[in-house]
């Protein structure tokens, strides 16, 4: 054996035992916490979201678990312009969560389940105000918008 094939499998080794020994640490996605939903944006005057109530929002409550992590109570919300048809609005918005849903069990998490579902006729920055006062313990993934499909 030459002196190059015994660098370049002796270079191959290495690599792939480096890689071996860091295959437990599993990918985790960006959560948006604080990005999204700034206490800034959360006081909006009543004139303001009497105006957005153009808006409906769909949301779950969810248990995330991988090999390392285990996330609970994580909120995942999707909101969508109120075209007149509440009932198609609704099932656009939860279509939506349901697909990204598909994708954070595909990428980053053995388990995905729902713990609970809420739906209501407002923008998710007030329906998530009301659950967070609520339920200090809420964490948001993130505000998903159902209008666009990705």
């Amino acid at each position: 054996m030459n002196r190059f094939t015994r660098t370049t499998t002796l270079i191959a080794v290495l690599a792939l035992s480096f890689v071996c020994a860091y295959a437990g640490n599993a990918p985790q996605p960006k959560y948006h916490f604080n990005n999204i939903l700034s206490a800034d944006s959360l006081n909006m005057p009543a004139t303001d979201v009497a105006a957005k109530s153009s808006k409906i929002c769909s949301c779950q409550v969810l248990s995330l678990e991988s090999k390392n992590y285990q996330h609970s109570q994580v909120l995942i919300l999707a909101e969508k312009t109120n075209n007149g048809d509440i009932r198609a609005d609704y099932a656009a918005a939860r279509k939506r969560i349901e697909k990204e849903k598909r994708y954070l069990a595909s990428v980053f998490f053995d388990k995905v389940s729902k713990t609970s579902e809420l739906t209501g006729a407002s923008d998710c920055k007030t329906l998530y105000r009301q659950l967070k006062d609520a339920d200090s313990n809420l964490k948001v993934y993130d505000i998903l918008d159902a209008d666009i499909q990705p």
